[in-house]
């Protein structure tokens, strides 16, 4: 006996904004319309372990496969300006965002 599966394509292509903590400076970061369900199964495997590299390495993969790639240039720009306040714990939360939106994101089968 045999089982077929469909993969499925996502509706939009998620963005998402950062600040800085005196909201002079903001950024719309733009991201993939699709990050491989595999790249979701390496983060949740990493960030669960109490190894702080492999967290950070999880959430670096995950920021790596989600922001597009004309967009990240600006992105890593703007996370590592001191003056733009983002610090691990943001990232780590911008990161479990990201893994959350993508995994709840409406769908529609893909083309046969």
């Amino acid at each position: 006996m045999s089982k077929s599966f469909k993969g499925y394509v996502p509706i939009e292509a998620p963005s998402f904004t950062l600040e800085s903590p005196d909201g002079q400076r903001t950024l719309v970061v733009a991201c993939k319309s699709m990050v491989p369900g595999s790249t979701f199964l390496d983060f949740l495997s990493k960030t669960t372990s109490e190894n702080a590299s492999g967290i950070a390495t999880a959430v670096w993969d995950l920021f790596h496969a989600a922001v597009r790639e004309d967009a990240w240039t600006e992105f890593r720009a703007f996370i590592d300006l001191p003056e733009n306040g983002i610090g691990i714990e943001l990232l780590s939360e911008i990161g479990g965002y990201l893994a959350e939106l993508y995994a709840q994101r409406p769908t529609v089968p893909s083309p046969a």
